[in-house]
């Protein structure tokens, strides 16, 4: 994520269309990375969750 980060501030020629490519890229890129992290995340709570609850269940 910080490699993203670094690369979506890359320097540059504002007017240059390939500059502003680039860096539109990687921001499209980097809140990729953002939503995937966050669904990864809920995933993996769910996850646990899902887990805790069966192990009450089986402890009960």
């Amino acid at each position: 994520m910080k490699v993203l980060l670094q690369l979506s501030k890359v320097e540059g020629d504002q007017k240059d269309k390939h500059v502003r490519a680039f860096r539109e890229t990687m921001q499209n890129i980097q809140k990729f990375a953002h939503q995937t992290d966050a669904a990864l995340n809920a995933f993996i709570k769910s996850e646990e969750n899902w887990f805790y609850s069966t192990l009450m269940k089986v402890i009960r």
